[in-house]
């Protein structure tokens, strides 16, 4: 019975996480800027994401930098169907630096790429980060969270020839363990 109970929670779960929001990035190192500091570069895809603006009021994507991790942002790029800003870390202090997204019409689909360049602070290393969905209304004024959530690397697919390898080396790992095993008994 417990075990049907659980089984039946863990569908009702992933039933309602369906239609969540995915947003994944890649980070690539662009090298050493006029200030002699690394620069990088977030590249983010989205899934599940449609914005609106219309009477009612708008709903913007915010992608949140965390102060104590990143230094500067820059070069913020998305579709045309989708107006950038950049706020940055720590102006006031200990704010996160934020990198929103507005839709430019009303029933946005938001899938990317769109990128923002950023710089680290001394032995900080970026990774997930934060980002949220937020109502507005006419006004621009904050209404409702409509949803948290964390960035996520994308799952990396090895190559068929890293698999066959992978594949080759089990077999292989295997017949070792059965003839370690033969020899073993016959000793005895």
């Amino acid at each position: 019975m417990r075990i049907c109970s659980l089984l039946v929670l863990g569908c009702l779960v992933t039933a309602l996480d369906v239609n969540a929001t995915t947003i994944s990035f890649e980070i690539t190192n662009l090298g050493l800027n006029s200030s002699g500091e690394m620069v990088y570069q977030y590249t983010y895809t989205v899934s599940g994401l449609t914005l609106q603006n219309n009477q009612n009021g708008f709903q913007e994507l915010d992608l949140l930098f965390d102060p104590t991790v990143f230094n500067t942002l820059s070069n913020p790029a998305a579709p045309s169907s989708l107006q950038t800003f950049l706020a940055q870390p720590n102006n006031p202090p200990g704010s996160p630096g934020d990198f929103g997204l507005i839709p430019v019409s009303d029933n946005t689909v938001v899938t990317g790429p769109f990128s923002v360049d950023f710089t680290l602070l001394d032995s900080a290393v970026a990774g997930s980060q934060p980002f949220t969905v937020t109502q507005f209304n006419p006004n621009g004024v904050a209404v409702e969270v409509l949803e948290r959530g964390t960035t996520v690397s994308p799952v990396i697919t090895p190559e068929p020839v890293v698999l066959s390898l992978t594949g080759i080396g089990l077999l292989l790992g295997t017949i070792g363990a059965v003839a370690r095993r033969r020899s073993a008994r016959s000793a005895n």
